[in-house]
């Protein structure tokens, strides 16, 4: 399927974390029909060369993030709790502080936010963090995901506080905020859990925030579960316990199709459901359907935003060809599309993609 982008994706050069080497991931991009990829790696631009070298000979446009620890907005909140000793269970090198995944746009700029922020992040002593201070840039988009700080409180069950800690970050960067679900087949309400996905793709909805659906790539390839058990462990210091929760496999660089079926289970557990006449997913509630519609047919990938679609140019027309559903899909709702004509008025939003400066259809 033509069209299709993972958006959160790390590499090798995520210390300890990611298990493929960006040539891996461009190869395989390429091989499962993408036409772009995004690079996001924990705390560094080291790969974004090696990367781009790799989409160029792969045929695959390269979109440049990073993922970055952020200091929070709410203040108090880190405190909370006792942290456990590695004696009783605990890890030596804790990772308490959310994490947030940010992408580049606008050409020039948005790499110039870029570096300034992981400059930033460097600045003081101790792992990299970003200050609330350096939190901002017009060059950027924001993914707030499960190990955000919205995200772990949607996964306690707390959309009152996640709707407050979202504020400060819909107030920097406005139609730049995104929601980023994720679901690695996990139980329970938890990071890759199909309940915190839901949930995600609910709250976007009545906070009118655009969501993104997410795999969350950590290597390129199923069956490299085992090598970021490792890599956990080494990272934190703690020895691998199969009695605790290990990688479900999932987190590899999926095709279209994959995602699609992902992403039409997580909207139907959102409590979405067809509507007849317009083809869109439609859920009941407080607002008027109209509201919060979004598309059933998936070729770009789903009834998310962020399953994305890099055109050619401005103007350009979809791909020739159809759609696993049949037909090309109707941006339906101003609420999820960020924009546009509302009720069974359906529109495409175009934000420019990082460095090239084409637009980005979401």
């Amino acid at each position: 399927m033509p069209g299709f982008a993972h958006l959160h994706t790390v590499s090798g050069f995520s210390l300890r974390y990611g298990a493929s080497h960006p040539e891996r991931l461009a190869e395989r991009a390429s091989e499962r029909g993408m036409d772009a990829l995004a690079l996001t790696d924990r705390d560094s631009l080291g790969g974004a060369v090696r990367f781009a070298k790799a989409c160029a000979a792969a045929g695959v446009r390269p979109l440049f993030g990073v993922e970055l620890a952020v200091e929070e907005f709410e203040f108090g909140v880190s405190g909370a709790g006792r942290r456990r000793a590695p004696v009783r269970g605990g890890a030596f090198v804790h990772e308490s502080a959310p994490r947030v995944t940010f992408l580049a746009r606008d050409g020039g700029r948005g790499w110039a936010d870029l570096c300034r922020i992981v400059s930033a992040a460097h600045a003081g002593e101790g792992p990299p963090l970003l200050s609330r201070g350096d939190n901002r840039g017009d060059g950027l988009i924001v993914l707030l995901g499960v190990e955000s700080d919205v995200g772990r409180a949607l996964a306690a069950g707390r959309p009152d506080r996640a709707t407050r800690l979202l504020e400060p970050w819909r107030e920097i960067y406005g139609d730049s905020l995104r929601l980023e679900a994720v679901w690695h087949g996990r139980q329970g309400t938890g990071p890759g859990s199909l309940r915190l996905a839901a949930r995600t793709v609910g709250f976007a909805a009545e906070q009118r925030v655009r969501p993104v659906l997410s795999n969350a790539v950590r290597y390129a390839d199923p069956g490299l579960g085992p090598v970021v058990d490792v890599l956990d462990a080494a990272r934190r210091l703690v020895p691998i316990d199969p009695t605790k929760e290990l990688d479900s496999g999932e987190a590899w660089l999926k095709g279209a199709g994959e995602m699609a079926r992902v992403a039409e289970r997580v909207v139907e557990a959102a409590g979405f459901r067809v509507m007849p006449r317009t083809g869109c997913w439609s859920r009941p509630g407080p607002l008027p359907p109209s509201v919060l519609s979004i598309p059933r047919t998936i070729s770009v990938s789903a009834p998310f935003t962020s399953l994305s679609r890099i055109s050619s140019g401005p103007g350009s027309a979809p791909p020739s060809g159809r759609s696993p559903h049949g037909r090309w899909p109707a941006w339906c709702g101003a609420a999820m599309t960020g924009g546009g004509r509302t009720g069974s008025g359906c529109t495409r939003s175009r934000t420019s993609s990082p460095i090239t400066g084409s637009p980005l259809i979401s």
